[in-house]
């Protein structure tokens, strides 16, 4: 195999690697879609630039309640009151990501009356045990658990 050929298959692999996990905002349920705005409004009170949705950490679904974790990050775009995902914005570089949970009981593709809670990566662990109690559905027995990625049935965490 040639040195050329050989790169260019190398480099899309490596592409492809990059690019697992994560899904684009818009193939994502609606669901997620407009809870992810939710945490796009919350993020956007403390931010500077407009926060959009960079991959989804995690959620948790048990009898109608949604627990979903979200990874955004600040764009170019300034912030103008639209409080959604805007595709038109691209990531500043080298920004670290902030995490932010949105909870709740969902009605349709909606949580109307949801927890919602953002901080900087960094500080994660220190928020971690609030959220888990705030976002813990009240327990009945023999109910079971779903833990999974939006898109992905294998793994809890991307």
């Amino acid at each position: 195999m040639s040195h050329p050929l050989l790169i260019l298959l190398l480099s899309t692999g490596a592409l492809l690697i990059t690019t697992e996990g994560r899904q684009s905002f818009q193939s994502l349920p609606e669901l997620y879609r407009n809870t992810i705005n939710l945490a796009i409004k919350e993020a956007n009170k403390d931010a500077q630039q407009h926060m959009n949705y960079a991959r989804t950490r995690a959620h948790k679904e048990e009898r109608g309640h949604l627990d979903l974790r979200v990874y955004l990050k600040p764009t170019t775009c300034t912030k103008t009151g639209v409080d959604k995902h805007r595709d038109e914005c691209t990531f500043l570089d080298k920004v670290r990501p902030i995490i932010c949970v949105v909870c709740g009981m969902r009605s349709g593709s909606d949580i109307p009356d949801p927890y919602t809670d953002c901080v900087p990566f960094k500080n994660i662990k220190g928020r971690e045990d609030i959220w888990n109690a705030e976002c813990t559905p009240p327990h009945h027995t023999g109910g079971v658990v779903i833990y999974s990625h939006p898109g992905r049935a294998d793994n809890f965490y991307t």
